[in-house]
């Protein structure tokens, strides 16, 4: 998730809301975030800045070019995820070894295990966040996902997921 950030409340609403319908992960509440996205605005330019990149876009633009830009910044950022390179925006996690497109459920797993890596998730949370509009919880259908994805880590990219899961909750460890 990344976090955006803007003293404009007009701009940070409406892009932030572009940003999700484009389904990039942001926020402007949690804490933890693969980085903060910067916007200032005056009446000729915005400018936007994520870690050491910075752009301006005169003024009048789209909501569109913003996103577009903001997507170009942020498209090859990676998260450390202890051995294994995180590419949020392209969902590829990569080793010394390989690289995997991962499916939109392991790519939800991979979110939540980096946003809760130091703590314990109930799996009813994390079968939440797979499948939100899932009424019927099915302990076993998420077990079988965590298992594949454990799976597929260990045959493509040879790195060992190590979970835990006691008493309907799950812990993570790398």
């Amino acid at each position: 998730m990344y976090k955006i950030e803007s003293k404009d409340q007009f701009l940070l609403r409406h892009v932030s809301e572009a940003l999700n319908y484009f389904d990039i992960p942001i926020f402007n509440t949690e804490t933890k975030s693969y980085g903060q996205i910067f916007l200032e605005s005056n009446k000729k330019k915005i400018d936007l800045s994520f870690q050491n990149t910075q752009k301006s876009i005169l003024l009048p633009c789209s909501v569109i070019e913003l996103v577009n830009e903001i997507k170009i910044m942020i498209l090859d950022h990676h998260v450390k995820f202890d051995s294994l390179f995180y590419y949020p925006l392209k969902q590829i996690l990569s080793s010394n070894i390989a690289s995997i497109r991962l499916r939109h459920i392991h790519n939800v797993i991979t979110e939540e295990i980096l946003k809760n890596s130091d703590q314990q998730m109930s799996k009813e949370y994390l079968y939440k966040c797979i499948w939100p509009n899932d009424h019927t919880i099915q302990p076993n259908k998420l077990d079988t996902h965590l298992t594949n994805f454990k799976n597929i880590l260990k045959d493509s990219l040879n790195y060992n997921l190590i979970f835990k899961s006691v008493s309907g909750n799950i812990k993570f460890f790398n």
